[in-house]
């Protein structure tokens, strides 16, 4: 009987951009089947809707306009604190990050975390 390869884990974190207060962790666990990212964040307005995205692309080409390659919808809780879980292809979180829906109707990011 050949054994299952575990799959890897490793913990990143957040970091705000300016301005802003949002910061957390993000747990990438990656197996054959793609890799399963976990954000835990905090700072954030309570009840308020948001997305979590994992770009190949690393952070410093998401600051002049956010893309969204594999995003998941959320809200933050009566705290501020929400905990997202979603997967994506391999080879495809070079970073993931943050965003909310700013009052222009565009996407902001809050807080990115590159994954390499």
């Amino acid at each position: 009987m050949t054994a299952s390869p575990t799959p890897a884990v490793i913990l990143y974190t957040f970091a705000p951009e300016p301005g802003s207060k949002v910061a957390g962790t993000v747990q990438v666990k990656t197996a054959p089947s793609g890799v399963t990212l976990t954000a835990t964040v905090g700072g954030l307005v309570p009840g308020h809707s948001y997305i979590v995205d994992a770009d190949p692309l690393p952070c410093e080409f998401l600051v002049g306009g956010p893309s969204q390659a594999f995003p998941k919808a959320f809200r933050a809780d009566a705290s501020g604190r929400a905990t997202v879980v979603w997967t994506v292809p391999n080879g495809m979180a070079g970073s993931a990050s943050v965003q909310a829906l700013s009052s222009r109707g565009t996407y902001v990011v809050l807080a990115c975390a590159d994954l390499s």
